[in-house]
């Protein structure tokens, strides 16, 4: 038996609300996650043209097959 947890990757910056009326944005780093800027992170996500959270169909797709 095996556990896999996923997370989609999104193409805007994600918000966290701290609990005090602020908003973190947490970063994912290698097997934890660091807050950053909202502007530090928004420079990352250039690259990334749209959401794929249609990636869960595609994990029970290949889950079924295998």
């Amino acid at each position: 038996m095996c556990l896999v947890i996923v997370v989609a990757q999104a193409c805007q910056v994600v918000g966290v609300d701290d609990g005090d009326g602020r908003f973190t944005y947490p970063e994912r780093l290698e097997t934890g996650k660091r807050r950053s800027s909202r502007l530090d992170i928004g420079s990352k996500k250039t690259f990334i043209k749209s959401d794929n959270f249609d990636f869960i169909d595609q994990l029970v797709q290949f889950v079924r097959e295998h």
